[in-house]
């Protein structure tokens, strides 16, 4: 995990006020291997191990292992649906299109690839990407991504969490989408930009 990532990362429990901070216990790379991140406010603390970051709320099952995902989206064509001429910033892919963070990381090495899914934490560690788990949100500050890739499976908190942290005038990349994202779309101020299997949507 990128240590500079926790200057936007929030607690899962209280919410986006409140902040983190990191105790690095191992470091490679420029990478956090092992250590955690406390919460000044519930003193909650959520384990950072093998490059892994666990940031769910209470209570907290064993992880899924790798799982066999279908991301439905090509890593190659991701920038273009995003709208990153430059490639940079900070991009979040939850769900299923979160398998493809090494790739995207690949093809857009200037950005800041950050996966959410609890499968991540059994795969190999990268210094490309940041891995980890979240719920019941994204545990980010408002606003500081500039795009994001969301399984439409996870439901609308996390649509509406999408929303939230995408920074205005961006795009948010919608997998898995059927009837009901179109009628959450059709009440929430993004902008449908592709309708379908794959939808994309502009901030305000």
């Amino acid at each position: 995990m990128h240590p500079y990532l926790t200057d936007v990362l929030t607690c899962p429990r209280c919410g986006p006020d409140f902040g983190l901070v990191l105790r690095a216990d191992e470091m490679a790379d420029g990478r956090v291997r092992a250590g955690s991140m406390g919460c000044p406010n519930c003193r909650d603390a959520f384990p950072v191990a093998a490059g892994f970051a666990d940031l769910r709320a209470p209570p907290r099952r064993e992880l899924l292992g790798p799982t066999p995902r279908k991301p439905m989206i090509d890593a190659a064509n991701l920038p273009a649906l995003l709208g990153l001429v430059d490639g940079t910033g900070r991009i979040v892919l939850a769900g299923a299109p979160a398998v493809l963070g090494e790739e995207i990381a690949q093809v857009l090495p200037n950005a800041d690839v950050v996966g959410i899914d609890d499968s991540l934490g059994g795969r190999p560690e990268s210094r490309l990407w940041s891995r980890m788990a979240a719920r019941p949100g994204f545990p980010f500050r408002t606003g500081v991504a500039r795009g994001c890739v969301v399984d439409a499976r996870l439901g609308d908190r996390i649509l509406e969490e999408a929303v939230r942290v995408a920074m205005p005038r961006s795009r948010i990349v919608i997998t898995h989408a059927d009837e009901a994202v179109a009628e959450w779309i059709a009440e929430s101020p993004a902008k449908t930009l592709v309708s379908g299997g794959i939808t994309v949507v502009a901030t305000g």
